[in-house]
């Protein structure tokens, strides 16, 4: 054999061309082997500011990012920034400028294909709390309002001093039956009995230093209105509430214990892979206040965004299990309303903003389906008042549609479907009336969560709301209207339940919480009547196959 390779090696040029080659190549993929194993991954060790807006400069410090800019990127959810288009890239610095519609997410620098641990930010709009200016040094005072009475919905004008540029965690608050005792509570970061301005209402119009102005939230009543910031809380000034449409009272006030579970195992995986769980919180609404996370293990990865607790797990494999569990306490209320059918204002659209985005058709509520339009314009006629248009929605599901008890196995089917066959879950039925009343003009949402019996157990339970001008948000359960998933022992259940709520339930959203990836060219997985409408419970990149078991949140204690 050796002879041979000789006699060919001394013979012929093209056979000594391609050892050569051979050679050659041979040694080139050696070099790159072994370089590619002293090369060094970048490194993010801080992002200033963490949270940005559209058009703000943000700079990444860390190492080994290299000075060249090809091949060079930056991840931030599903967006890709490339090197070039940097205000700057050094070995040790990043600066750019923040790009427009992007909610945030987790951040990677690339250089070379080689990816960078995950980092993380958030955009000004999506963050629940805005990042904190500094505040002008003082408490904050206010000196008058435009107006000494309003109704829900309608804006006031607060003026005074030292109330941030930014609102950051700041609140107006509207007391009812204020007390001087109350001043230590806010300013020791107590609850107090308060009806608090709103984000998901739109309450918060304009905050500046020396002027605010605030919509009259949910829930206000005559009483004290004062302002909360970091460094404290405010004189308190009289304020009326003016409603002639009717009352919302709330009592019968319950203090929750429970636990959220999830366990992941099973897991199949390539080398690099990721894993993102969404774990759901209790929201703060008119019927559930003072919510506070007592625990949660393992710490998160983020504590809550946009309403839950972010953990993220890098190269997981085979023999990994997860156990995630989190403890809440949360205060409900039984809500009563009576309303003066009469006094309620027909076409009007003071807040603006209810309508276009509690109005609309979206992908969990099809209100723009033609049988959806069709039925609602049968349903209501020529009703032109909105109070008795969703009374007659209500009372069309319950006389026209059989009401069963939620079921999995329902997963994937439309409320559609189940308004064609007149027969419908609690899942599809609260869902049923949010859509029918968007059709018929009234901004409405489904209400997600869970429901305790007198045992203490908890059932997955979805619920309605509908919004009237000048008033607030209105309950709806055709649910138990229906004792289903059983009899709460409310007598004349079919009438109370419209308009009334008791005290015995959990919300986690309130209508769809949709959430952008955390990181690009993943996976999002979602978790169709659950005890939140989420778009993602799970985001994955290089896994396979995994098992996941998300259990009913439980009830620890209910006094």
């Amino acid at each position: 054999m050796g002879n041979r390779f000789t006699y060919l090696f001394r013979k012929y040029f093209i056979f000594r061309f391609f050892v050569f080659l051979l050679l050659f190549c041979g040694l080139a993929a050696l070099i790159f082997y072994l370089t590619s194993l002293t090369a060094k991954y970048p490194l993010i060790t801080e992002i200033s500011p963490p949270i940005a807006q559209a058009g703000d400069e943000i700079v990444i410090t860390g190492e080994h990012f290299g000075n060249e800019v090809d091949s060079s990127w930056i991840e931030i959810g599903d967006a890709i920034i490339q090197a070039e288009n940097c205000t700057a890239w050094t070995d040790k610095k990043i600066v750019f400028k923040y790009p427009e519609y992007q909610n945030g997410g987790i951040v990677y620098v690339v250089v070379q294909n080689k990816k960078s641990l995950p980092s993380f930010m958030a955009s000004v709009e999506s963050m629940p709390v805005i990042k904190d200016k500094a505040h002008s040094g003082g408490i904050p005072s206010i000196i008058a309002l435009n107006k000494d009475f309003a109704e829900v919905g309608s804006i006031i004008k607060i003026s005074g001093e030292n109330f941030g540029e930014t609102r950051g965690s700041s609140q107006v608050l509207f007391v009812s039956d204020f007390n001087a005792s109350m001043i230590e509570q806010v300013e020791k970061k107590e609850e107090i009995e308060a009806a608090r301005c709103s984000d998901y209402d739109y309450d918060f119009v304009l905050w500046s230093n020396q002027e605010l102005h605030v919509r009259v939230p949910d829930g206000a009543d005559s009483g004290m209105l004062l302002v909360v910031t970091s460094s404290g809380a405010s004189n308190t000034v009289p304020f009326r509430v003016k409603n002639k449409i009717g009352t919302k009272t709330y009592s019968n006030k319950k203090n929750f214990t429970i636990a959220a579970e999830v366990d992941i195992s099973n897991i199949e995986a390539v080398e690099k892979n990721s894993l993102f769980i969404k774990v759901p919180l209790p929201i703060q609404s008119y019927s559930q206040r003072d919510v506070k996370v007592l625990s949660i293990n393992p710490t998160p990865f983020v504590a809550d965004y946009q309403g839950a607790a972010i953990h993220q797990y890098e190269n997981i494999n085979s023999s990994t299990k997860i156990h995630i569990r989190q403890e809440y306490g949360v205060n409900t209320y039984e809500v009563n309303t009576r309303i003066n059918p009469v006094n309620v204002r027909v076409n009007s659209r003071q807040n603006k903003a209810i309508y276009d985005n509690y109005a609309i058709a979206t992908e969990l509520i099809p209100a723009n389906d033609p049988l959806i339009q069709k039925t609602a314009a049968e349903i209501v006629q020529n009703e032109r008042n909105p109070y008795n248009k969703a009374r007659r929605i209500y009372n069309y599901l319950l006389k026209n549609v059989e009401i069963i008890p939620a079921s999995i196995l329902n997963s994937g089917a439309s409320p559609v479907n189940a308004l064609k066959e007149k027969k419908a879950d609690t899942y599809d039925i609260a869902i049923l009336f949010a859509a029918l009343a968007r059709a018929a003009g009234i901004p409405a949402q489904p209400v997600a969560g869970i429901i305790a019996d007198v045992s203490q157990t908890s059932y997955l339970h979805w619920w309605a709301e509908f919004y009237l001008e000048g008033f607030g948000w209105i309950p709806v359960d055709l649910g138990l209207a229906k004792s289903v998933p059983f009899d709460m022992g409310v007598p004349q259940s079919e009438n109370w339940y419209f308009g009334n709520l008791d005290a015995f339930r959990i919300a986690f959203s309130r209508g769809e919480n949709i959430q952008p990836p955390m990181a690009s060219n993943s996976t999002m997985v979602s978790k169709e009547r659950s005890y939140a409408f989420y778009n993602g419970w799970e985001e994955f990149s290089g896994l396979t196959k995994y098992n996941s078991v998300w259990k009913t949140p439980n009830i620890i204690a209910i006094y």
